[in-house]
């Protein structure tokens, strides 16, 4: 009997409360994408106490969700992060595979969306005999098994739209890739496809051919250790939906907050709209053609005519005051709470009506909030990457996955390696945090004590390479030798003597 599902949480198998979607990740993606509803307004004219005339705006919000996602995400982790293992092979492999699949730019993407949403998944597959790397976004990932430390299993959910002959006809295919331990060991993805002419639904089950010509509806992994996928999590802890292992973003306990930005900003700006330029003057004094329309300037609203004589009334100009300097300071306010709910310093952002948000450049000392929270950041972010890694070696040593059984990384790799601590090390660019002087400053001290080399003082301070340290070592050593020795004066010669005599 085929299997028919209204959302993806009613499989038996997902083993994660509903609410984290259909509440919290949900609701951090509108706030991410900035798309809220219109707002409904009574206007001034035309509800006379028997009819109700409601009009409609746009909400003109300050997307702060986006603004501290990409700022946090671009402090945490930077695209010149570099990897190196204790093996050199294994090392040489995955660089290769991570600058093939541009996998420092994406992840600094998909680490901005994790921020407001709590997490996000990634797994290596194969095509081609080339590993390639897939990202999930948070609403696509669903736990099945799973523990305080990991999530060991997992269902990872995508959907493709076909449009039907019909105008605004369209059928959706949901694909379900089932991650899942089995109980002799082996390591399943089981692929289902479902179809629906809902959006809203899943639907039906149906063949995989329908949309996916080479796709199993099975396949088992042999002496695999870890799950073949790497998740990663916010880290704080989740108090929305207790013990649910996934990660909570910045938008759960931040909802208030966002709002009185967001309606604060509104006010602000419907203030600007509603405060411009009028002129009250009566009817007999605005010329009008034919069509009554103001002769006098077509492209001018700012003239209103009132019905009374212009004996008994004079133009009047109403110029209501905007209320700059209140709104900049309430919206500066609320910027402020939002940077603590964050974990970030104070002053990251501020407001400013000329120029609108900004973004702080002073340097952030190593001390200070958003230090610790990147910190904290970075170590879920670097399980990940491990996770990732070993999950690519793992694919990287399985012959049935490759032409001719010929994998990637000779087999002998399997019992040398060990897949619990691979020897991978992370290298972040820590140059947001001090400032490029003052680093290059202590160095130059810790280099004259002794204490670090002048080829890594360059590559540290200059970027350059070993090589171009070397060479640019040699070429200091050659100009130094060089040099003529500096002839000695009459004073520096009877010091040499005096010195000889005090000697004998």
């Amino acid at each position: 009997m085929p299997k028919e599902l209204m959302s993806i949480t009613d499989d038996p198998r997902i083993n994660v409360n509903p609410e984290m979607y259909d509440t919290y990740i949900k609701e951090a993606l509108v706030y991410y994408k900035g798309n809220f509803p219109k707002v409904k307004y009574r206007p001034s004219v035309g509800n006379d106490g028997r009819h109700e005339y409601i009009k409609e705006r746009p909400f003109n919000a300050l997307n702060m969700t986006k603004a501290m996602c990409r700022r946090m995400a671009s402090i945490i982790f930077g695209k010149t992060a570099e990897y190196s293992f204790e093996n050199e092979q294994l090392g040489v492999f995955i660089n290769d595979v991570f600058q093939q699949n541009r996998f420092n730019d994406n992840l600094q993407e998909k680490l901005e969306k994790a921020i407001a949403t709590g997490g996000f998944a990634v797994r290596p597959y194969v095509e081609n005999d080339e590993v390639k790397i897939a990202w999930c976004d948070a609403d696509q990932f669903y736990p099945l098994e799973s523990n305080s430390n990991e999530i060991k299993e997992c269902c990872i959910a995508s959907t493709t739209v076909k449009a039907g002959e019909e105008k605004n006809e369209y059928t959706y295919y949901t694909l379900l890739e089932f991650h899942q331990w089995q109980q002799d060991g082996t390591y399943t993805i089981t692929n289902e496809l479902y179809k629906s002419d809902n959006e809203s639904t899943v639907g039906e089950q149906v063949p995989l051919d329908e949309v996916y010509d080479d796709l199993q509806d099975e396949v088992v992994f042999h002496n695999i250790s870890r799950p073949l996928f790497a998740y990663f999590k916010m880290p704080s802890a989740n108090n929305k939906v207790l013990r649910c292992p996934l990660g909570l973003g910045i938008v759960a306990n931040n909802k208030d907050t966002l709002d009185n930005i967001n309606y604060t900003h509104d006010a602000f700006m419907w203030d600007v709209r509603t405060g411009k330029r009028t002129v009250l003057a009566p009817a007999q004094m605005i010329a009008f053609d034919k069509n009554h329309k103001p002769s006098f300037d077509v492209d001018s609203d700012a003239f209103v005519a009132v019905n009374a004589s212009a004996q008994d009334f004079k133009p009047t100009e109403l110029n209501s005051d905007i209320r700059v300097e209140e709104f900049t300071q309430t919206i500066n306010y609320w910027i402020a709470e939002f940077e603590s709910g964050c974990g970030v310093s104070n002053g990251t952002f501020s407001f400013n009506p000329q120029s609108g948000l900004q973004t702080a450049t002073q340097v952030i000392s190593e001390n200070s909030q958003t230090y610790q929270t990147r910190e904290s950041i970075l170590t879920n972010l670097d399980k990940c990457i491990t996770d990732l890694a070993t999950a690519i070696i793992e694919m990287a040593l399985t012959p049935a996955l490759f032409n001719n059984g010929e994998t990637p990384l000779p087999a002998d790799l399997l019992n040398s390696i060990d897949f619990g601590n691979i020897g991978l090390s992370i290298h972040h660019d820590d140059s947001v945090f001090v400032d490029a002087n003052t680093q290059r400053d202590e160095d130059l001290k810790v280099v004259n004590a002794g204490i670090m080399s002048k080829k890594t003082f360059l590559m540290r301070n200059y970027g350059m390479s070993e090589e171009q340290a070397e060479q640019e070592i040699q070429e200091i050593n050659k100009e130094n030798a060089e040099k003529p020795m500096p002839k000695m004066t009459a004073l520096d010669q009877a010091m040499t003597s005096f010195d000889e005599d005090e000697g004998d």
